[in-house]
């Protein structure tokens, strides 16, 4: 896999759909503010298979934070994503959403939470 990006204006969207100042979103994600401030001052972030450092992982972090945010569309109140995103739950195996997404590379975790929102959504625990 060559270089991925995730664009400083891709970054700005995601945080602020969040309604995250830039150390808040950074707290979310297991980063530093300055890392945050580089990628939206300076173009984004760069995933080279290359190069060693956070890069890789956050990227992918960032698109897969992305996926389950288009996921749950409008079923969890703009209010409550932060909610949604940070609270353990047992269907989760006791991880929060964000949490699971962190675990490993991210995908297997990312994986169980988007079906965990689509089951929510056919109404399988209803």
């Amino acid at each position: 896999m060559g270089k991925v990006t995730f664009s400083a204006a891709r970054n700005r969207a995601l945080r602020r759909k969040l309604r995250m100042t830039q150390e808040q979103f950074a707290r979310l994600i297991g980063r530093s503010c300055g890392c945050i401030t580089t990628i939206e001052s300076r173009g984004g972030c760069r995933s080279d298979p290359r190069r060693t450092g956070k890069g890789p992982e956050t990227v992918r972090l960032l698109i897969n934070l992305e996926k389950v945010l288009r996921a749950l569309g409008g079923a969890v109140k703009q209010e409550s994503l932060m909610k949604f995103l940070t609270t353990p739950s047992k269907l989760l195996m006791d991880f929060s959403p964000i949490g699971l997404m962190k675990v490993g590379d991210g995908e297997t975790g990312t994986k169980r939470v988007l079906e965990l929102i689509e089951c929510a959504g056919s109404g399988a625990f209803a």
